[in-house]
């Protein structure tokens, strides 16, 4: 989960997971800052029963008629398959209304929250579970209130967890996939322009040979340019010593090509004997 927090017309929103409403089970709490440093105490945004666990979060915030609407995302075990729901304030985050359930498993697995993205009321999430390869997402037109019926944006070979989304001025909807691609982990793209009725495969943001890992990626659509962030892990000589570092690729013509990655933090060796 990567979307946790955002900034909005000057002030910090965040959700966060903790366990000070039941002793031993996450709640999904919420609070705001104007400036990064002073928090407010803290208002619980999620609604799962006592004994239930609610797990990773993401945040999405925008303005209708005048308020700051929040809304945040998480899954919890409340049913007995594990779903992902959403809650939204109209107040700026003082008070939340009741979940809905935005994913429709009928078998139980444990959830990966990936991303979620948002222009006014349409809202798209994506996750993935701990079953396999398939990166779902679901759609909301009416600013989370009710959501489409859980679908596949992207199928990848083995077992991919880490994903995200991010909608262009146009409502193209982008999907960014760390693909396990056996003993290499590539960023993928798709594409929808009708909010994943249709998709198209894009180019690969990252093209890596074996023991190459690029994972958790985190995307943002800002000033007609698609971003996306993320970790790479790559063995790096014949005793398995591996590095990592954090690398950001821009795309100016709708995801049809990318630039070439470039690290932009610190590079750390973990040394193995």
């Amino acid at each position: 989960s990567m979307k946790y927090q955002e900034q909005f017309e000057g002030v910090f929103y965040q959700v966060y997971s903790t366990t000070k409403v039941e002793e031993g089970l996450n709640r999904t709490a919420f609070r705001k800052s104007s400036d990064g440093i002073n928090w407010s105490a803290f208002v619980r945004a999620g609604d799962a029963p006592a004994g239930k666990n609610e797990y990773y979060q993401n945040i999405y915030v925008w303005r209708k008629n005048g308020n700051v609407n929040v809304g945040v995302i998480f899954a919890d075990n409340r049913s007995t398959n594990d779903q992902v729901r959403f809650a939204v304030s109209t107040n700026g985050g003082n008070t939340f209304q009741p979940s809905v359930q935005v994913s429709t498993h009928a078998d139980n697995s444990y959830i990966y929250l990936g991303g979620i993205t948002g222009k006014g009321d349409t809202i798209v999430a994506t996750w993935s579970r701990a079953v396999g390869n398939i990166t779902n997402f679901s759609r909301s037109t009416d600013g989370g209130l009710t959501w489409s019926t859980t679908a596949t944006a992207y199928t990848g070979g083995f077992y991919n967890i880490f994903n995200d989304a991010m909608l262009d001025n146009s409502a193209n909807l982008y999907v960014v996939t760390a693909d396990d691609q056996f003993v290499k982990v590539n960023l993928t793209v798709r594409k929808s322009s009708n909010l994943g009725a249709t998709w198209t495969t894009m180019q690969q943001i990252t093209s890596v040979t074996a023991n190459q890992i690029n994972s958790m990626p985190q995307c943002r659509f800002l000033n007609n340019k698609l971003y996306t962030i993320w970790e790479r892990n790559f063995n790096n000589n014949s005793i398995g010593n591996w590095s990592d570092g954090m690398f950001l690729a821009e795309s100016s013509n709708g995801g049809t090509s990318w630039s070439t990655p470039n690290i932009v933090s610190d590079t750390d060796t973990l040394y193995r004997s």
